[in-house]
């Protein structure tokens, strides 16, 4: 049996979540191991990315697996893409933090130079005034 990681919210197999929900017991009934709820998690995903639709081939399979350690390799691989998943969107967490600050500065900086134009702006329109009004009273 191949246990397919894919992106998340796809699925190879032919079986719809839904119809082929394989409950805890279910497992330890037809596999004799109890594992951990986590555990459990990680074998549920692989069960729906699995090849087969049905929970005894995949059981059969799974046990197989874990006698010759390839369970082992593939749950500490899906436990390692969980971690980088989760720092992954840490980061990105993060970086939009970032970047609703700086936008925030951004903006009130530029609403603080359009202050400043239009300040210069009415200041240039004084100086004319003054300089046409100077040459006024110098006549």
């Amino acid at each position: 049996m191949c246990y397919n990681v894919v992106k998340e919210g796809e699925r190879k197999s032919p079986k719809k979540k839904e119809e082929n929900i394989m409950m805890k017991h279910e497992f330890i009934e037809r596999t004799g191991y109890n594992p951990t709820d986590e555990e459990y998690h990680y074998i549920e995903e692989s069960y729906y990315d699995a090849d087969t639709p049905y929970k005894d081939e995949f059981c059969k399979q799974w046990k197989k697996d874990q006698k010759s350690g390839k369970w082992a390799m593939e749950l500490r691989f899906r436990k390692m893409l969980d971690e980088q998943k989760a720092e992954y969107e840490a980061k990105i967490a993060e970086q939009e933090e970032y970047l609703e600050f700086y936008r925030g500065q951004f903006q009130e900086k530029r609403q603080l130079e359009e202050t400043v134009k239009r300040q210069n702006e009415k200041l240039e329109a004084l100086k004319r005034r003054t300089e046409r009004l100077a040459a006024v009273f110098e006549d």
